[in-house]
C-alpha cells in the first residue's frame, strides 16, 4: 500500500492551509461582488502610449470562475481591458487572503495590449525567473481587500529578457460598492459520487469502490448541511458541511469511519485534517474539489525515530456528484445542418459569413449543460467560454434559451480578423446581449430564434453586417469524432522551489502524433527532452477516457552539461509514477504535479540526486490547431511581420516564444525555435 510519512518534504508545499478556527470570511463566494479598485500610479515615459490600457480607478468584478476550474474569477482589476479574467488559485480562511497565481492569465490575456502584470520592481515576467503568486488580504470587516504594490510591464525584448516598466502602483485596495446577491439553492437529496477514469483518480487494487453516496440534509437553514457517506465495505458516516451557493465544503479531522480496520478520513498531503469540497453546476451536478481520502494512520520507526505514517486505503478524484431530477426523455446534443431562409446583408461584402453550414451542441455531463459550441460554421466554443450555454425551460423540455452572452467578455463572438483589429458579434434583433429562444419540432429539426451580427474595435462592434432570420438545425448524420493530443501547447505552472535557481513557470510542451511505437513528448521545459530520451518521453492516451492520458516521469528534460548535470522530473514524491494529462472542456489541459531534480554524475558515472522545484497548478493551452513547428526570422525580413498573442506587433520573437507570424502567404501563430 501507498505510504506517506507526515514529516515529508510536502508538508513545505503548503503555502495556505485550512483552519479549524473559523475566521470572518470563509470561502471566496463570500467576497463575491462589485469594488471600487483605487491605487497610487506612477505612469512612466514608456507608459505613456499605454495609459489608455489600465486605470488608478476602476470597477472590479469578483464572482464565480465560469469555467469551473477555479475559486473565482476576477474583472476589471487596475483597469485591465483584456480578454481574459484573473482567476483565483487558492483562498485561505485562517490567513484571510487569496491568491491569484497567474495575474497576467494563462494566456497573458488579462491586460492585453502587450502589458503584464510584474512585481513591484518590474522584473521581466517570463522565461526561467518566476514571478510570485499576487496575494490579496482581507480586511477584518471584509469590506477592504489590500494588495501590494506591483508594476506593469511592456515592450519585452523576448530575446534579451527585458522589459519596460510602464506604471507603478502602489496603495492598492479594493473596497466593496455591492455583494452579489447569490441564489443559494437546496441541494438537499441523494448524490452519486464517481471518481474520475484516469489511471490514477482512484487508488489501483482498493479494496473500496471507485463511488459512493452522498447524502445531504439541510441542517437549519440553506447554509449548513449533514452530509452521509455511504461507501460499499465501510458503515455509513455522517459529516457537518457548508454551502455557500458555490462550494460545498465538509471539513474533517482525522475522522474514524471504522474502527475495527482503522480507516480514517485523512489528507493526501500528510495532513490528518481538511475538508472534502464539491463546486455547484446545478441542481443536479456538481464537479469534485478536494478529494476524499480514506486512509490508516500507525506509528513506525524510521531513521530512528517514531513517526507517525498514514497508508492510503482509497482515495476519490477529479470526479462528479450527480443527483437524478427524472427521467430525461430528450437530449438538445448532436450535428446539424443549420440553414436560413432569409439572410440579410446590411453591409456588402459578407461573403464569409455563410447561410448555411453546420451547427454543433454539445452535452457537458460534469456540469450537465448543454452549449452551442459551433454555429454556421463557425467555432463559438473556442472563441468564448465554452460557447453559448442553453438554459433548459422548466415548463416545456424542448424549449431552451440560448445565451448571447459569454462571461466575462460579455458578448458571443463567431470571428476576428487575421489581425485582431476587427471583431463580429451576435445580438438579437434589438441590438442586445441577451438570449435566443431555440425550440425542437416534431421532425426532429431545431428552429433557432433571428439573429444579427454586428462588427467593430474588440468591446465596440456597433455596425451591423448582416441579419439571420427564419433559422432551421436538421440532424446530420453524425462522424465519430477522433480527439487527438497531438500539437503544441504552452504551459503555466505554480513553482515552489526547494533550491535558488531559474526554473521555467511558463514552458512549452510538444506531444507528437502517434506514430509505430506509440506517442512522445518531444519537449517538456526543453526541446532537449527528444534526443536526451531517445526520441522523446512516453505519452500514453487512456483507453477508457478519451479526455485522460499519462506521460512517464524519470525523464530527462534539460542538458545542463553534457556528461555531467541533466534536469529529471519525477512525481510529486520523487517517484516514477506517471504524470497525469486531463483534457478540459474548454480544451486546455491540466497535468498533474511534478518535481524537478537535478541529476549529476561524478567521473565514475555515479548518479547524485537534488530535488530543485515543485510544479504544481499546471495548465497547457494549445498554441493553435496545427501548429508547425518552425524556424521564423525574427523581425529581420521586411516582409514578416511578429505579434503577441494580444494582437501587438513586436520587433523581435526570442526562443520558445508562441507568435503571430503574418507573411506574403498568410497569418499562422508558430512556436519560435
Amino acid at each position: 500500500m501507498r505510504k506517506l510519512y507526515t514529516f515529508s518534504i510536502i508538508l513545505s508545499m503548503m503555502i495556505l492551509c485550512p483552519s479549524s478556527m473559523r475566521a470572518k470570511v470563509s470561502s471566496m463566494a463570500e467576497l463575491f461582488g462589485k469594488y471600487q479598485f483605487t491605487a497610487t500610479v506612477e505612469v512612466t515615459e514608456a507608459g505613456e502610449a499605454f495609459k489608455d490600457y489600465f486605470a488608478a480607478e476602476s470597477e472590479v468584478i469578483i464572482t464565480k470562475d465560469a469555467a469551473n476550474i477555479y475559486d473565482a474569477q476576477i474583472t476589471g482589476f487596475a483597469g485591465a481591458k483584456g480578454s481574459e479574467a484573473m482567476k483565483v488559485n487558492a483562498f485561505s480562511e485562517e490567513k484571510q487572503m487569496f491568491k491569484v497565481t497567474n495575474p497576467s492569465g494563462n494566456n497573458y490575456g488579462v491586460f492585453g495590449n502587450g502589458i503584464y502584470y510584474s512585481e513591484a520592481d518590474g522584473k521581466y515576467p517570463f522565461g526561467e525567473v518566476a514571478l510570485g503568486a499576487l496575494y490579496f488580504t482581507i480586511s477584518d470587516d471584509a469590506k477592504t481587500i489590500t494588495v501590494p504594490d506591483f508594476t506593469l510591464v511592456g515592450n519585452c525584448d523576448y530575446d534579451n529578457s527585458t522589459c519596460d516598466v510602464l506604471a507603478k502602483f502602489t496603495n492598492v485596495k479594493m473596497v466593496l460598492l455591492e455583494a452579489e446577491n447569490i441564489d443559494i439553492a437546496d441541494i438537499s437529496g441523494e448524490w452519486t459520487v464517481k471518481a474520475g477514469a484516469g489511471e490514477y483518480d482512484t487508488k489501483p487494487g482498493s479494496p473500496l469502490p471507485t463511488s459512493y453516496i452522498l447524502t445531504l440534509a439541510q441542517n437549519g437553514d440553506v447554509n449548513n448541511y449533514k452530509a452521509t457517506f455511504t461507501i460499499d465495505g465501510i458503515a455509513p458516516f455522517t459529516l457537518d458541511a457548508t454551502f455557500d451557493g458555490n462550494t460545498l465544503s465538509i471539513p474533517y479531522d482525522g475522522n474514524l469511519v471504522d474502527e475495527a480496520k482503522g480507516y480514517r478520513i485523512v489528507g493526501m498531503y500528510g495532513s490528518k485534517s481538511g475538508n472534502i469540497s464539491f463546486n455547484y453546476n446545478s441542481e443536479t451536478s456538481m464537479t469534485m474539489g478536494n478529494s476524499l481520502v480514506i486512509g490508516t494512520v500507525s506509528q513506525e520507526e524510521v531513521d530512528g525515530e517514531q513517526k507517525e505514517v498514514i497508508e492510503f486505503v482509497q482515495w476519490w478524484m477529479n470526479g462528479s456528484a450527480k443527483k437524478q431530477a427524472g427521467a430525461a426523455d430528450f437530449s438538445w446534443a448532436g450535428t446539424y445542418t443549420s440553414k436560413t431562409a432569409s439572410y440579410m446583408d446590411l453591409s456588402g461584402g459578407t461573403d464569409f459569413l455563410p447561410t448555411e453550414g453546420e451547427t454543433v451542441i454539445t452535452y457537458y455531463e460534469a456540469i450537465d449543460a448543454y452549449y452551442i459550441t459551433k454555429l454556421f460554421g463557425f467555432e463559438v466554443g473556442n472563441m468564448n467560454q465554452g460557447g453559448m450555454k442553453l438554459t433548459l425551460s422548466a415548463d416545456n423540455p424542448k424549449e431552451a434559451e440560448v445565451s448571447l452572452n459569454s462571461s466575462p467578455y460579455g458578448a458571443i463572438y463567431i470571428k476576428s480578423s487575421d489581425d485582431y483589429q476587427t471583431w463580429y458579434k451576435l445580438t438579437d434583433v434589438n441590438g442586445q446581449a441577451t438570449s435566443l429562444k431555440l425550440t425542437a419540432n416534431e421532425d426532429g429539426t431545431l428552429t433557432l430564434g433571428d439573429f444579427f451580427v454586428a462588427k467593430g474595435e474588440y468591446g465596440n462592434e456597433t455596425a451591423y453586417v448582416c441579419g439571420y432570420q427564419t433559422n432551421t438545425l436538421t440532424p446530420a448524420k453524425e462522424e465519430p469524432v477522433v480527439l487527438t493530443w497531438d500539437g503544441t501547447y504552452e504551459a503555466t505552472a505554480s513553482v515552489t522551489k526547494y533550491v535558488e535557481g531559474d526554473y521555467p513557470a511558463t514552458f512549452p510542451i510538444v506531444i507528437e502524433p502517434e506514430g509505430e511505437y506509440g506517442q512522445f513528448v518531444t519537449t517538456f521545459i526543453t526541446a532537449d527532452a527528444n534526443a536526451a530520451n531517445y526520441g522523446g518521453i512516453r505519452f500514453t492516451p487512456s483507453k477508457d477516457d478519451a479526455n485522460k492520458a499519462e506521460m512517464a516521469s524519470g525523464m530527462f528534460v534539460k542538458n545542463v552539461e553534457v556528461g555531467k548535470t541533466y534536469w529529471k522530473i519525477f512525481d510529486m514524491n520523487g517517484s516514477t509514477s506517471p504524470i497525469s494529462f486531463t483534457r478540459n472542456e474548454n480544451g486546455s489541459l491540466s497535468i498533474g504535479s511534478f518535481s524537478l531534480f537535478e541529476i549529476s554524475y561524478d567521473e565514475s558515472w555515479n548518479e547524485q540526486k537534488k530535488c530543485l522545484a515543485l510544479y504544481d497548478n499546471i495548465t497547457a493551452q494549445k498554441s493553435t490547431s496545427g501548429i508547425d513547428n518552425v524556424s521564423v526570422s525574427a523581425g529581420n525580413d521586411n516582409d514578416i511581420r511578429i505579434f503577441d498573442l494580444s494582437g501587438r506587433q513586436l520587433k523581435s520573437a526570442g526562443n520558445g516564444r508562441i507568435v503571430i507570424v503574418k507573411t506574403a502567404k498568410g497569418v499562422k501563430k508558430v512556436l519560435v525555435k
